[in-house]
């Protein structure tokens, strides 16, 4: 069972807390008051899962990729070094309700940013997909020219498939 801990006083603690519960009825949102004294002077979002404690932008991070799908290429944020993430975690806490306040909801729940947002990753993994297929054809095969134009014009109708199904079941 994994519970995470919000500023019930922040709009967008709010917006991230009923976010991750659309996407997990299971997950408990509770209140930063109902941690013991040492975490709610840290003022940071906390995530607990499996009896661990996770805090700041390590907190973040593993909610999210909790959820499963799509949502776990943010675990790409571990790459960052945790001192960078949690200064920019430390930033963006400190000026959430002077920035946030109706601006950032509006734009995540924008059908235009998600749809930017899923086509960006596919765009970025299928990419990847289509270099690594012209590398074996290149390098591994020796395949003629001709097919390597019809492997891209084949990639690119393929491609606007794969979109469409992804529009539709992230009802875009």
């Amino acid at each position: 069972m994994s519970e995470i801990f919000i500023d019930n006083d922040c709009s967008v603690c709010k917006a991230y807390g009923s976010f991750l519960y659309k996407k997990n009825n299971a997950l408990n949102i509770s209140s930063q008051q109902d941690l013991n004294q040492i975490d709610i002077e840290r003022d940071e979002v906390i995530y607990i899962k499996n009896n661990r404690k996770y805090y700041a932008s390590e907190a973040v991070i593993k909610s999210i990729s909790d959820l499963g799908g799509v949502y776990k290429l943010i675990k790409i944020f571990y790459l960052v070094p945790k001192r960078i993430r949690n200064f920019v975690y430390r930033i963006v806490s400190k000026n959430r309700k002077r920035f946030f306040i109706n601006r950032l909801n509006k734009i995540f729940q924008s059908k235009i940013f998600r749809t930017i947002f899923i086509f960006s990753i596919f765009r970025a993994f299928y990419g990847l997909l289509v270099v690594f297929v012209f590398y074996y054809f290149g390098y591994k095969a020796n395949v003629n020219l001709e097919i390597y134009v019809l492997y891209l014009l084949i990639s690119v109708l393929f491609s606007r498939y794969l979109f469409k199904k992804l529009k539709f079941k992230f009802n875009l």
